[in-house]
């Protein structure tokens, strides 16, 4: 079946179950890392079809080995589940390489979650990818100098506030509710 004919089954295919016109752009990743939920949903997968982890973690090494310098400056992974063939209980994984701080405010930090359905249960991912900021296009992330400035104390003493709340008891929560209690 032809590239053009695959595209139409999916528009008409979709269009039937919507009801409505559907448009489907149909892309490819060019890179596993370009965005932390691609990267995400390619280890679920992987978990999926019963690759071990070992084997995703090597993969993962080759990829970031083969670009020193490539966009990703660190690469973070956890997984979390019942892992093994017979595993009764849940455990967890955590994978880094490269610097994988998430708690400098200058980096480029993309994440993700995703869910792997296995037979033994659901084995939860999480991807934490830190970008290089020189490999950034313009405008993808804000510099902290580019940020505006929070407002001084001063100025927040001298704000004018708000007053608590109104209070409910509980007589009135329960009125608001149609129930009648004394």
């Amino acid at each position: 079946m032809a590239e053009a004919d695959v595209a139409a089954l999916m528009h008409e295919g979709l269009a039937d179950v919507a009801g409505e016109a559907v448009t489907v752009a149909p892309f490819a990743f060019g890179d596993l890392f370009q965005s932390a939920p691609a990267a995400a949903g390619y280890i679920a997968d992987c978990l999926e079809t019963n690759f071990s982890w070992k084997q995703i973690e090597g993969f993962l090494n080759q990829c970031l080995a083969a670009e020193p310098g490539g966009p990703v400056r660190g690469m973070k992974v956890q997984i979390k589940g019942r892992l093994g063939k017979k595993a009764d209980k849940a455990s967890k994984r955590l994978w880094e390489h490269g610097l994988t701080s998430v708690f400098t405010f200058d980096d480029a930090v993309d994440f993700a979650e995703a869910a792997a359905h296995t037979r033994a249960g659901v084995i939860g991912v999480k991807v934490w990818l830190i970008y290089r900021p020189e490999t950034l296009p313009v405008g993808d992330f804000t510099p902290a100098d580019a940020r505006p400035a929070p407002p001084a104390l001063p100025a927040l003493v001298a704000a004018p506030r708000k007053g608590p709340p109104p209070h409910a008891g509980s007589n009135v929560w329960w009125a608001a509710l149609g129930v009648g209690r004394a």
